[in-house]
């Protein structure tokens, strides 16, 4: 919040007013060295300056007076992190004197991020620490399913870091182990269990990014389990997002009990300027900064999942039924306004494509700040152009994205699978495809000539210019075609959220059926439309309701009669013939 309201300068400044002393590092901060990776690849000579993380070494380096904990991280041949390690500002661990005695802090970095070869050999995030057998604290597992549980050892970094930190201080008597966001709290506990020496172990939050605590006994000793919560969770619809823990230790360093309160950041709430001021008032100072309107949609842009139970409300969902439509069954508008606003930052691109997964609320009619917009595309995913060729396009929606589309028939015959939701379920801009979620077989596909101004089938020896997140661009939510086939053109270092922001800027109010120059084909459409929701959001998939032919169509969901009587390729079923797209 802090640094999208001004920069890296103000968000530094509210790090040095909490008054942080140590830092950890997840997924998300790892990712900016890949991201500064691409956009500095041009200016660097030979492979072994790569991954370089200069922004990330800036913020770690500035005058914070924090320290950066992380024993499982290796970054002796990134070469700006290698300079700030030697400064000592990230260390595996470090000691600090705290109410008359010696508390030990040791950090791991979260290392689920490895799926880039070449990312891997500058910078390590290793194994650090590994799964014990589950059977020692779960009886209820059968035996034999004892050993397939156990995970191949590796390395253990935290336990190496901890016996580091014994030997050079064993007058510590207290050890905290912190760290990012861990999958579960069943985590947590394994960890608690593996390094009974440590007293608390505190990570960032879970999914629904709530703080939680608990205490347990090991080896007659008590401990503290604690995560936070997220901060990404921090807004004025959010229940918090900062924690306070107290421990309270006898003479001898053991632990007595805890305490453990969210910092709720929320008028609704007590005033939590008496217990950290300088952050409740950066806080506002942003929040207004972020809520100032940017622009203004007479149109609701939907950009719920969808739901199969009449009467569930959904998350950016604006109609009154929200079984018909969502961004992960069919095109939505919240999928149609991003993928405007990659092709306006793009400028030169044939296509845009982005993953329903990345849409996770709406904008509903009327200003439109950015956190409205943070609020719908949350992640900090920048925008690439990458060239690919046709063939690779055709085999991206062939073997993926309608694996992705949802069959309702199956759903309602009993097959629950059928009914679930897939995140990596395309929005495209440009391109239109048809579909029998029946057989999973694609039945055309075609693209929008701009210069002709018309349809045409994809020309699979063809390169397109696809303007795309740098999430899917690296293969993420199964499209490792877009990795291994796409050749990267550009990136202008906007996230999702500063491209709409910028779309926004040049196109101050969004109307029903509006165009941009970048993309004449493709109109901004909200469920309103009834030609546009029958052809995209149809959830009994009824061919007899699609309109014979329908320029607003990016996936025409068709299927077979009841009678199981199909069509020819490059043939749809309407009205109850076969028609020609």
């Amino acid at each position: 919040m802090f640094y999208h309201s001004g920069g890296i300068v103000p968000a530094l400044e509210v790090f040095r007013g909490i008054g942080y002393d140590y830092s950890a590092l997840d997924d998300q901060d790892l990712y900016s060295c890949q991201e500064d990776t691409k956009r500095l690849r041009s200016l660097i000579n030979g492979e072994d300056a790569l991954v370089v993380c200069p922004t990330l070494a800036e913020w770690l380096s500035a005058d914070t007076n924090s320290t950066l904990l992380a024993a499982n991280l290796d970054v002796s041949r990134a070469r700006y992190l290698n300079e700030t390690a030697k400064s000592g500002k990230i260390k595996k661990w470090d000691v600090k004197h705290m109410d008359g005695g010696l508390v030990g802090f040791v950090g791991f970095a979260q290392n689920m991020m490895h799926t880039n070869e070449a990312f891997k050999t500058h910078i390590e995030v290793g194994g650090a620490w590994t799964v014990p057998n589950r059977c020692a604290w779960e009886p209820d597992i059968p035996e034999q399913d004892c050993d397939a549980m156990t995970i191949e050892s590796q390395q253990d970094d935290i336990a190496l870091a901890l016996h580091a930190l014994a030997e050079a201080h064993p007058d510590v008597g207290v050890i905290i182990l912190y760290g990012p966001q861990l999958q579960s709290v069943e985590y947590v506990k394994q960890m608690a269990y593996r390094y009974p020496t440590v007293d608390a172990i505190i990570t960032g939050g879970y999914k629904d990014g709530r703080g939680t605590s608990t205490m347990y006994t090991i080896d007659g000793l008590r401990r503290v389990v604690a995560s936070g919560n997220k901060m990404s969770e921090c807004s004025r619809d959010a229940p918090g997002c900062m924690d306070h823990l107290s421990l309270k230790f006898d003479e001898v360093g053991a632990l007595l009990n805890y305490s453990h309160a969210s910092l709720l950041l929320d008028d609704a709430y007590e005033a939590d300027d008496r217990t950290w001021p300088y952050l409740w008032t950066a806080y506002n100072a942003a929040h207004s900064a972020l809520a100032t309107p940017v622009g203004y949609t007479s149109i609701d842009l939907d950009g719920d999942r969808g739901t199969y139970e009449l009467g569930t409300q959904s998350s950016g969902c604006y109609r009154d039924d929200c079984t018909r439509g969502g961004c992960r069954r069919g095109d939505c508008p919240m999928g149609r306004l991003v993928n405007a606003a990659m092709m306006h930052v793009s400028g030169s691109a044939d296509l845009a494509l982005t993953n329903s997964g990345s849409i996770r609320n709406g904008i509903p009619r009327g200003n439109v700040s950015y956190l409205n917009i943070k609020r719908a595309v949350p992640f900090d995913n920048s925008i690439v152009d990458i060239l690919i060729k046709g063939l690779y396009i055709r085999e991206l929606i062939e073997s993926v994205h309608v694996q992705g589309a949802t069959d309702y028939h199956e759903y309602i015959g009993g097959d629950e699978d059928a009914g679930y939701f897939h995140g990596h379920y395309p929005q495209w801009f440009g391109l239109r495809w048809a579909y029998n979620p029946r057989t999973d077989e694609v039945i055309n596909i075609e693209v929008f000539e701009k210069e002709a101004e018309h349809w045409s089938p994809l020309d699979d020896a063809k390169g397109y210019t696809l303007v795309t997140s740098s999430f899917l661009a690296r293969g993420g939510d199964f499209h490792d075609l877009l990795a291994e086939y796409g050749t990267p053109l550009s990136s202008t270092g906007l996230i999702t959220a500063d491209a709409v922001m910028k779309f926004f800027e040049d196109h101050p109010r969004i109307e029903e059926g509006m165009t941009i120059p970048e993309m004449p084909g493709v109109a901004l459409k909200t469920y309103a439309d009834a030609d546009y929701f029958a052809c995209t959001n149809n959830p009994e998939f009824s061919s007899a309701s699609l309109p014979l032919s329908s320029h607003e169509c990016s996936a025409i969901i068709t299927s077979m009669t009841l009678d199981d009587v199909g069509c020819d390729g490059g043939m749809f079923y309407a009205n109850s013939s076969c028609t020609e797209w």
